[in-house]
């Protein structure tokens, strides 16, 4: 057995980081494909969902990040204390 190492990237052969997320591009560095959609996407639920998952987020998930898509269920005890409108929100490590 070996153990290895490595940087991970997307649309990239030289990673510049432990997750390197790059546009499509051409051996100069122009966009190939000037219709693909550029993002990342945090996982999206509703803040139903979020309340029935019995998962409890702790200082391994410092810095977790979701998007909620919907707060017209579920509520904002606990960790989703913050939780009251759409959007992203993020994992601080107590709430």
């Amino acid at each position: 057995g070996i153990t290895a190492y490595a940087q991970v990237g997307l649309n990239t052969e030289n990673p510049k980081s432990t997750m390197d997320v790059s546009a499509k591009r051409n051996a100069a560095g122009l966009l190939t494909d000037n219709a693909q959609l550029i993002g990342l996407q945090a996982p999206r639920l509703t803040r139903t969902e979020l309340t029935a998952n019995i998962a409890t987020y702790g200082t391994n998930q410092k810095g977790a990040l979701i998007y909620i898509t919907d707060i017209s269920g579920g509520d904002t005890s606990g960790q989703r204390a913050n939780i009251d409108t759409i959007g992203y929100y993020y994992f601080d490590g107590t709430t």
